[in-house]
């Protein structure tokens, strides 16, 4: 069995964000 995920990364100001488009509720930010 084999998963793919769609990491998604952005900048806001300073930070950035990352979430996985197929986990939703998964984020992180630093």
């Amino acid at each position: 069995m084999e998963n793919r995920f769609t990491a998604v990364f952005q900048k806001m100001d300073k930070w950035w964000i990352a979430f996985v488009e197929e986990l939703p509720g998964a984020n992180t930010q630093g």
